[in-house]
């Protein structure tokens, strides 16, 4: 694993931290929810266009390996 570069750290900005700050946990989980959705929708698209010739079942178990280690 790589360790954090403190140089590469985002600072939230003060009016997304309040807006998120209002957020009930639910929100917030369901927001999490939707991000991760998002990002493995992303990924699928990303591995069938570097991959066409790929099944389905390759298409998902790379997906699974890069959300769980990682693009490596």
């Amino acid at each position: 694993m790589t360790p954090i570069d403190p140089r590469r750290i985002e600072i939230l900005d003060p009016v997304v931290a309040r807006v998120l700050a209002r957020l009930s946990p639910a929100e917030k989980c369901r927001q999490m929810a939707d991000a991760a959705r998002c990002a493995r929708t992303i990924l699928t698209h990303t591995i069938r266009q570097t991959h066409p010739t790929w099944s389905e079942t390759e298409v998902s178990a790379e997906v699974v390996r890069r959300i769980r280690h990682g693009s490596d």
